[in-house]
């Protein structure tokens, strides 16, 4: 026998009131040190999946988004942690008990055939028993934005006016567009620029981690269902308590990360969308904007006679109707954005228990019981 390792002799032993075989309670506590075991692999999926970091351009909207986010990577972070002590920690107080029925071996004992054998408890100790981990499996982006983001004009200014015109197109688009915006494709792509494949990608993570937890909660219940028949009296009535009071907090943190998951996706999507409706709107921009400028080009030998936005020009004038409709377009779009990322903001901060009457901060429960 090595050192420190726990026996666990095929009897029941009867301390008091209590009879329970020995064996089943091995085959526990290997379980939950099986489960335990899974968090490692559970913490580095986060840290490659979930963690997001601002890498890249970053816009105020993109900032906004990722602020919220590292709140709910700090809860998984400490969740995760938890988890280990939780799952660690049970099993120490069901090897605390069988030290104490052992301690007791004086008393006469009535032999038992229970469910399980030396065998089961050398199987759940390697942690094959869990099947938790399986469930993190590979997560994808649920959107493409290379693509849309490239129809912005993010990978260059090939749409843009100047780039049609020569730069003796500058003088007219400080009139329509404002002293040195010149190029609004760039503008508006900078206004919701980000990283937000990775943050799709974190959405479908968020999901298999949600699966991760729920399987720890139905695999905590289930160990403990199939020892219950083998143990009664003493420390069982507490261990059952407590043990399910842990697969419970296991089961919410598991309906809090679905949520997150969809709420990651809703603001993922409505970027993605938002950048499409962009897209269109921008290359309308464009028609519209280079219509009066080659107007006004076709009617004025300098540009540095023109005063005021082309005016004298009907169709640089009708134009320029055109491009001011669009622009005030692109602006209620923009703010659709902001729309998202404040929803996004507050349900995030209602799940993580941070705002008043949502309930409390989601803790993983500690079981702590022993034999008396």
């Amino acid at each position: 026998m090595q050192p420190n390792q726990i026996f666990y002799p095929r009897e029941v032993i009867s301390v008091a009131d209590v009879k329970v075989d020995l064996d089943s309670l091995g085959y526990l506590s290997g379980s939950y040190r099986g489960l335990s075991d899974t968090v490692s692999s559970a913490q580095t999926y986060q840290s490659t999946h979930i963690n997001l970091n601002a890498s890249g351009k970053v816009s105020g909207v993109s900032t906004a988004v990722l602020d919220q986010a590292k709140k709910v990577e700090d809860a998984l972070t400490t969740w995760l942690s938890d988890t280990e002590k939780a799952t660690s920690g049970s099993a120490d107080c069901v090897d605390d008990c069988v030290r104490s029925y052992q301690e007791n071996e004086r008393v006469s004992a009535e032999l038992f055939d229970g469910h399980y054998t030396p065998a089961d408890v050398a199987s759940a100790r390697s942690g094959a028993s869990s099947t938790a981990s399986g469930k993190l499996t590979t997560p994808a982006a649920q959107k493409t934005f290379a693509t849309v983001f490239n129809a912005i004009g993010m990978v260059g200014n090939s749409i843009s006016p100047s780039y049609w015109l020569g730069t003796a197109a500058d003088a007219v688009l400080d009139l329509i567009l404002g002293q040195g915006e010149h190029d609004p494709f760039a503008a508006i792509g900078n206004t919701i620029a980000g990283d937000w494949e990775p943050f799709s990608v974190a959405s479908d993570a968020l999901s298999k981690m949600s699966d991760y937890f729920k399987e720890l909660g139905t695999e905590t219940k289930n160990y403990w269902n199939n020892v219950d028949p083998d143990w009664d009296g003493g420390a069982s009535d507490a261990a059952s308590d407590a043990l399910g009071k842990m697969g419970t907090s296991f089961d919410d943190a598991s309906e809090r990360l679905t949520k997150f998951s969809s709420s990651y996706n809703a603001v993922a999507v409505g970027v993605y969308d938002t950048a499409d409706t962009l897209a269109g709107l921008l290359r309308t921009l464009a028609d519209w904007g280079i219509a009066a400028v080659a107007s006004a080009a076709a009617g004025t030998a300098t540009f540095e006679t023109v005063v005021g936005p082309i005016v004298g020009y009907v169709a640089a004038g009708a134009a320029v109707l055109k491009v001011l409709s669009t622009v005030r377009e692109i602006f209620d779009v923009l703010g659709k954005v902001w729309d998202f990322v404040t929803l996004f903001t507050g349900q995030c901060s209602l799940w993580l228990g941070l705002v008043h009457g949502s309930g409390d901060p989601l803790t993983i429960y500690k079981p702590s019981f022993s034999e008396q």
